[in-house]
């Protein structure tokens, strides 16, 4: 099947106006291309389809630009005098052998040069398949058929259900209730796979009388957890808190899940059913669970409960830690907080960047640049970048990492949390855990899984890292940071790196270095070497002791995971001569600098970019907007680098004429382009 539809993606060249002649000569600056990632773009096309598209820059200085590529597939052209790239994309094979050894992706590096110097950028064709629904992996789970006439939030019929009390030295020593079942994770009708999803060893454990709070609850993964976290993660989470703790699987065959993975998503690429992936059942199995743990307390308890509305957290390691990510968007209302631990989200924007670092290609869950890769990379986005997750849902981030590129401490600091920061943090609300190895079998994972419980349903006090800065000197940096909840904290430290990414031969580890308090500031030094840092605090409020971080600071541009984004643009003016508004600013010199998006709302100031709707984006000092019914309009303009890196808004608003000009907030952290 052949697809006439044409996608043609232009990014014309810009005319800017006449200017004095810098000092030295500025290399060009590509256009955006397709979807703007953190190396580059990414394009998803659907398979047979025509494309075309011009690749462009511009110069600052007016050179003329010579055009050329690498990576061109057989499939395509690149013309180096008119810049168009073009070509059919191919169509996937209907034999399952065959579509399972095409490519999926196809990586092409473009190369533009001035006069002095030479910049690339890198466009990643994902070819779609036509015969896939279209949609999120969140949403697919949401309206997702289920057997038995159920759905998510609704009753889950429970077998051979067992209650006991137990002594446990946890909480000062107490009594607890432990409630055994098993249960049968409704999915769809594919004959035989609910075997798969059936487990009897599942254990919640309850406080002797009332609960702390009433209806919520915790879920815990326990095929990979597995004892320790039986005691841990559930006992004594119980015990300290009084609140209801299920976890499940503790019996599964496939304490390594891989071979699950395996089946469902091979039964995905050959039917063509994204229903059928792996994170598809793995996320519904998830809330099937929280609506067991539900139907558990109706079934043992006088408390009052109700599926539609429980509020319930969750927690996870590697593929299970990704699954919590997509189970708190595709239920959204119920899932309140998430732990993951060793993984922190799906097909992550600037893990592309560390895959080629690490010598890959391209990078989705499947680790492979083929059919079944492309397909679930399209549906495993960022759910924070979607709106899917509920905006104030806390994120707790035990990350770390013990592969063969890293030494037994790990750098699971740098890898995984800067990145899974990077992707969901907007503005930045994670928790970290930094320099874990790749386990969720540790004594930090405990007491901050704890942390997490308290604050999410007991309203728990939690610090906060607010207003994080720096100041190179002579020698070293001065930081400098605001901590909320101060009375609570027992230490806080900074943490920094001298790696440089240009040479991923020397893998560095973070070191911490002392600060001193000036009421609810704090202030320390790090070496003038480092390229990026964190603050941590360690609080601790009703015996529960837990790690808070800042999001991850650059130091300067050696750090490409965490580049510094250009700074904002200024003097941002609003006109209105009705119907237009005549919007003027000033763009900074940075030498990164690439564009200015402009965002619009009628009833607000746009908080990030991707609120409100685009009124410009380009290079240029000026726009015009059409407004229609309306007395007030809310502008935010914010400057963004080649590498598709956002810098603080400005904000402006006009009504009748009169301008209002605004410092962008403080708390406002850099966010990356899209």
């Amino acid at each position: 099947m052949t697809h006439r539809a044409i996608l043609v993606f232009s990014c014309a060249f810009l005319v800017l106006a006449a200017a004095p002649a810098p000092l030295r000569a500025a290399p060009p600056i590509f256009d955006p291309i397709a979807e703007s990632r953190a190396l580059g773009s990414v394009l998803l096309a659907l398979e047979g389809s025509e494309l075309e598209l011009v690749v462009s820059a511009q110069d600052p200085d007016g050179d003329e630009l010579r055009y050329w590529a690498e990576g061109v597939p057989g499939w395509a052209d690149f013309d180096t005098i008119s810049a168009v790239f073009s070509g059919t994309l191919p169509t996937w094979a209907e034999v399952d052998s065959v579509r399972v050894r095409q490519p999926g992706a196809y990586d092409v590096e473009f190369y533009v040069r001035d006069d002095v110097d030479t910049v690339s950028t890198v466009l990643s064709i994902e070819v779609g398949d036509s015969l896939w629904t279209p949609g999120t992996m969140a949403e697919c789970v949401a309206d997702r058929p289920i057997s038995a006439g159920g759905e998510i939030g609704t009753p889950v019929a429970l077998r051979h259900l067992e209650e006991t009390t137990f002594w446990s030295s946890y909480g000062g020593g107490r009594t607890l209730r432990r409630v055994s079942f098993g249960f049968t994770s409704q999915v769809p009708d594919v004959e035989g796979w609910e075997e798969d999803w059936a487990t009897e060893a599942n254990h919640l454990f309850l406080p002797p009388g009332q609960p702390a709070a009433h209806n919520v609850g915790a879920v815990v993964e326990g095929c990979y957890a597995q004892g320790w976290g039986i005691e841990r993660l559930a006992e004594q989470a119980c015990a300290e808190l009084d609140l209801p703790v299920l976890i499940i699987d503790c019996d599964w065959a496939f304490t390594y899940p891989g071979s699950l993975m395996t089946k469902y998503n091979a039964e995905a690429q050959s039917e063509r059913d994204p229903e059928l992936l792996f994170y598809m059942f793995s996320t519904a199995h998830y809330l099937r669970a929280a609506d067991a743990l539900v139907s558990a307390l109706e079934a043992v308890t006088d408390w009052p409960v109700s599926h539609a509305d429980f509020r319930v957290a969750l927690t996870g390691h590697s593929k299970f830690g990704q699954t919590c990510y997509a189970a708190a968007a595709a239920d959204s209302h119920r899932v309140a907080a998430i732990m993951s631990s060793g993984a922190s989200g799906i097909d992550k924007p600037a893990s592309r960047l560390l895959a080629t670092l690490q010598g890959a290609v391209s990078i989705n869950p499947g680790a492979s640049p083929t059919y079944l890769g492309s397909m679930t990379t399209h549906y495993a986005e960022g759910y924070r970048r979607q709106r899917e997750m509920n905006p104030s849902s806390l994120t707790l981030v035990t990350e770390g990492t013990n592969d063969s590129r890293g030494t037994s401490e790990g750098y699971g600091a740098k890898y995984g949390m800067m990145v899974t920061d990077l992707d969901l943090a907007l503005p930045h609300r994670v928790l970290a855990i930094p320099n874990l190895l790749h386990t969720t079998q540790s004594e930090q994972h405990s007491t901050v899984w704890r942390m997490l419980l308290a604050a999410a349903f007991l309203d728990r006090p939690m610090a906060e890292v607010t207003d994080v800065s720096h100041q190179v000197g002579p020698g070293d940096i001065t930081v400098e940071a605001t901590i909320s909840g101060a009375e609570h904290v027992l230490n806080a430290r900074i943490w920094a790196t001298g790696q440089s990414d240009a040479d991923t031969s020397a893998w560095d580890r973070f070191v911490d270095y002392p600060v001193t308090w000036f009421g609810n500031q704090i202030r320390g030094s790090i070496p003038d070497t480092a390229t990026t840092y964190f603050v941590e605090v360690l609080d601790e409020v009703d015996g529960v002791r837990g790690s808070v971080t800042s999001a991850p600071m650059p130091v300067n541009r050696d750090y490409p995971l965490l580049p510094l984004a250009p700074a904002p643009v200024e003097e941002l003016a609003a006109d209105l001569s009705v119907p237009v508004v005549t919007l003027t600013w000033e763009t900074p010199p940075d030498e990164d600098f690439a564009g200015t998006l402009v965002r619009f709302s009628p009833t607000h100031f746009p908080i990030d970019p991707l609120d409100g709707t685009t009124v410009y984006d380009g290079v240029g000092t000026s726009a015009e907007h059409i407004v229609g019914a309306g007395t007030r309009f809310y502008y935010a303009a914010f400057t963004y680098d080649a590498l598709g890196f956002y810098g603080a808004p400005q904000l402006a608003s006009v009504e009748r004429g009169l301008i209002h000009m605004l410092e962008a907030p403080s708390t406002m952290t850099s966010a990356r382009r899209r």
